[in-house]
C-alpha cells in the first residue's frame, strides 16, 4: 500500500541509441485516505471544512492565502489549484494587478463534488 500525500513524475524519451531525451514538465497526483468511516466519495458527506488565516503580504503585490480544509479536499484559488498537504493544509502566494480592493476566492472540494466557498478581500497599497 502506498502512503499518502502528493507524487510528482516526469518523463523523457530515451533513443536507440541511448541518448535521453528532455524531461517533460512535472505533473502530480495525490493520494488521499480511504475507507468506509471516512466520507470520501460518500454522496451524503458533509462539506468540507473551509479555515482562512488572513492573508499577509510579502512584498509589492504578492500575498500568501492560506488555510486549512479536510484532508484529501482539492482547493482553488481566483480559479487555481492549490496543492493540499496530506494534513488538509495549504497556501499559495498570489499576485495581484490591481491597487486597492482585490477579492480572492477560495474553494474546497471534497471527494463527493461538495464545495465549501469563502471570500476575503486584499488591499493593495502603492
Amino acid at each position: 500500500m502506498t502512503a499518502e500525500g502528493t507524487f510528482y513524475w516526469r518523463v523523457a524519451s530515451v533513443g536507440a541509441d541511448g541518448d535521453v531525451g528532455p524531461f517533460s514538465n512535472a505533473y502530480h497526483f495525490r493520494v488521499g485516505g480511504g475507507g468506509r468511516d471516512s466520507g470520501q466519495g460518500n454522496v451524503d458527506a458533509p462539506a468540507p471544512s473551509l479555515t482562512l488565516k488572513k492573508p499577509y503580504p510579502i512584498g509589492g503585490p504578492f500575498y500568501m492565502i492560506e488555510g486549512t480544509t479536510n484532508p484529501g479536499a482539492t482547493v482553488t484559488i481566483n480559479d487555481e489549484d492549490v496543492e493540499v498537504e496530506s494534513n488538509g493544509h495549504f497556501k499559495k502566494l498570489v499576485s495581484f494587478n490591481k491597487i486597492g480592493r482585490n477579492a480572492v476566492v477560495v474553494k474546497a472540494i471534497n471527494a463527493a463534488g461538495k464545495p465549501t466557498v469563502q471570500s476575503v478581500s486584499v488591499v493593495v497599497e502603492e
